[in-house]
């Protein structure tokens, strides 16, 4: 399997919940399909992110977003369009992901 072509520091945000970061980072890194509350807050759904939210991601909302926006490649989130090609995204060797 080929390196991901970006790769996350996700030191320092122990509030967010474990299965949370492991999403987001999986995410970044491998395109992996994230569920309806990430994909709210990656696309500035706020209605469909807290509809969505389980409690511990409800209260650890805010560093959530702090994550997606100071950890994460802006290529990836920010709108329902850069999702879109996030996961339609070649890697620079031309290798889907």
């Amino acid at each position: 399997m080929a390196e991901p072509s970006y790769k996350v520091d996700a030191r320092g945000y122990g509030d967010v919940p474990p299965i949370t970061l492991r999403a987001l980072v999986n995410y970044v890194e491998r395109r992996v399909q994230v569920g309806d509350f990430l994909e709210g807050m990656l696309t500035n759904d706020l209605h469909k992110a807290i509809s969505h939210a389980d409690k511990d991601n409800l209260s650890a909302i805010r560093s959530i977003y702090l994550f997606i926006y100071n950890r994460m490649p802006m290529l990836c989130h920010g709108s329902p369009e850069n999702m879109k090609a996030w996961y339609a995204r070649e890697d620079e060797d031309g290798d889907e992901a």
